[in-house]
């Protein structure tokens, strides 16, 4: 049913996982952008949103809050319901589901065109109950599979959790540009078609002056 990965008991991976906070992924490949909800973990618990890539900044925040806000964390205090609902063949299943769902909306004949471009990037919001937005970018490694930069490589961006829908989308979608992997400078290119932002500040301020107060920290690299 549900396999441990560790020598954690199935009470601490739970309380980990609301530790977590509520989190969705947003995903990129240059035709669409696909908002999913993670319920806290890394399932799949709702259908995506799709939005177009030429989305304006204010709808792609108040859709990436309103998937946020989805996260139902109260669901997961139940341990026999966790256990039930994210189980290696219930996760499994569900995935495929998506992936089959993606590929009849979009058209896309093989997995392999569907993913060939895809940038992926998650969203967290008050993790371990600190009031803020953690945006982290993925390395594209091949097909359906990501990677985390280094420690010493850190492209995280965090924001205040007040900060407007605006600048929320913004930042996320500047995001995308320091992801890496097959299709990075592709997305990166559809997403800024006029151009791509020499920094987050640069394309912050062209979206609000006074973006600065909902910075907490800005990327490394």
């Amino acid at each position: 049913m549900w396999e441990k990965t560790s020598d954690m008991s199935d009470e601490d991976i739970l309380k980990n996982t609301i530790r977590n906070g509520k989190t969705c992924s947003i995903d990129c490949n240059g035709d669409f952008l696909q908002i999913i909800t993670r319920s806290g973990t890394y399932d799949h618990k709702y259908d995506p949103v799709y939005l177009n890539i030429e989305e304006n900044c204010k709808i792609f925040g108040d859709t990436i809050t309103i998937v946020l806000d989805r996260c139902n964390m109260h669901f997961l205090h139940n341990l026999e319901n966790y256990l039930q609902y994210y189980s290696r063949e219930a996760c499994a299943q569900r995935y495929k589901d998506s992936i089959k769902y993606m590929m009849k909306k979009f058209r896309y004949k093989t997995k392999g065109k569907a993913f060939e471009n895809m940038m992926s990037l998650s969203v967290s919001k008050n993790r371990n109950g600190e009031k803020k937005i953690e945006i982290i970018p993925w390395i594209h490694v091949k097909m359906d599979r990501w990677n985390c930069f280094g420690k010493n490589e850190c492209r995280d961006i965090f924001l205040s959790s007040d900060v407007p829908a605006e600048i929320l989308g913004a930042a996320v979608r500047f995001a995308f540009t320091l992801c890496e992997g097959q299709g990075a400078d592709i997305v990166a290119k559809t997403l800024f078609p006029h151009g791509i932002p020499n920094s987050l500040d640069e394309y912050l301020a062209s979206i609000d002056k006074n973006y600065e107060k909902y910075i907490i920290a800005k990327p490394k690299c």
